[in-house]
């Protein structure tokens, strides 16, 4: 699994960040082992930290599963679960979304923290894919979200850039 070096939290709006025995860190600290970018009004879950402890030591991107916390009187879960890593697929639909783990080194390589955060997930997850081919599916929930933030669409100017970047 992972070690247990810091994360980096980056979200899109200020909150406290409260995961049992894992150190995260909501400023920008250069030594950190990975970065999560997560949405607003989006929560990481408990399973999220546990799932991590089987993620292969050299993975550099993970993602998984998400709750969609929908108001409505059943209160019945909706869950999206993702499919495994698949580059055509990401090109055509960021089923991905915007909660996705990535190791340090790489969101540097890519131009650092902010650069990334700034970006869509949609050309996001394009660029990471783009500079790794070791991705991991967690087959967990790893975050639940509001029932803003449904589903991630395709973003044609991610996709014209990804596309001018691969030379297709």
């Amino acid at each position: 699994g992972l070690s247990l070096g810091c994360w980096l939290l980056h979200c899109a709006q200020a909150a406290p960040v409260w995961l049992r025995r894992r150190c995260m860190k909501v400023v920008d600290d250069p030594g950190v082992e990975f970065v999560v970018f997560l949405p607003a009004g989006d929560r990481v879950t408990r399973e999220a930290v546990r799932a991590m402890r089987e993620v292969p030591a050299d993975v550099d991107v993970i993602y998984g599963d998400t709750l969609h916390d929908i108001e409505r009187a059943d209160r019945m879960p909706t869950y999206q679960r993702r499919p495994g890593r698949s580059p055509e697929r990401l090109r055509s639909h960021d089923y991905i979304g915007g909660f996705v783990i990535a190791r340090r080194r790489l969101v540097d390589a890519l131009g650092g923290v902010d650069r990334l955060a700034a970006a869509d997930s949609h050309d996001r997850n394009l660029r990471l894919f783009d500079a790794t081919e070791r991705v991991w599916r967690a087959p967990e929930i790893l975050n639940v979200t509001p029932d803003t933030n449904l589903l991630p669409q395709a973003k044609a100017t991610a996709v014209s850039d990804h596309l001018l970047r691969r030379g297709i």
